[in-house]
């Protein structure tokens, strides 16, 4: 397994040129791991360059996603400067 983490910026220009960077990097790490699938790890935040890689990988054979959640930290953390955070991720979740 090739393990690939990306982030995300949420405001884009020239998308058509990084799509083909994306399609490039995936093609050489398939080339330098041939036979391997590939695991995507993204928080599927908004950023839409995140969100392209995933779709491009999730696009390959075999490919897994690995979307890491905090929700158990948020509902169980006592410090008191992420009760607004937990909150709202709490009405966000029960929402969705």
């Amino acid at each position: 397994m090739v393990a690939i983490g990306v982030t995300g910026h949420r405001i884009l220009t020239e998308l058509d040129k990084i799509n083909a960077g994306v399609a490039e990097a995936l093609h050489r790490i398939e080339q330098a791991f041939p036979g391997q699938p590939l695991t995507v790890i993204s928080a599927l935040a908004e950023g839409a360059d995140g969100r392209l890689v995933v779709r491009q990988v999730l696009a390959r054979p075999n490919a897994r996603l690995v979307a890491p959640c905090r929700w158990r930290r948020l509902t169980t953390c006592p410090i008191s400067k992420w009760q607004s955070a937990r909150a709202g991720f709490n009405s966000l979740w029960l929402e969705g």
